[in-house]
């Protein structure tokens, strides 16, 4: 089964992507601020990827034109 979120907010980084997309992505501790100037460090993200390892699934994330991203969550039936 494949799940597509798309948002169209201030996006991920390519740096963000590329940490986001290593086995090893963990929260930096950095906080960045969102569309409405709210601070985010990504635990959310790291949460979701978190648990859908743990249910055999995969994460990919991928920046939209113009702006945004789309995470695309793919798990076993």
């Amino acid at each position: 089964m494949e799940i597509k979120v798309a948002d169209s907010g201030v996006g991920l980084s390519s740096g963000q992507i590329n940490h986001f997309n290593k086995s090893e992505y963990l929260v930096t501790g950095e906080s960045s601020l969102g569309t409405n100037n709210e601070k985010g460090t990504g635990l959310g993200l790291m949460l979701c990827r978190t648990f859908i390892t743990l249910m055999e699934g995969h994460i990919r994330v991928e920046p939209n034109e113009g702006g945004g991203t789309t995470f695309t969550i793919t798990l076993p039936k």
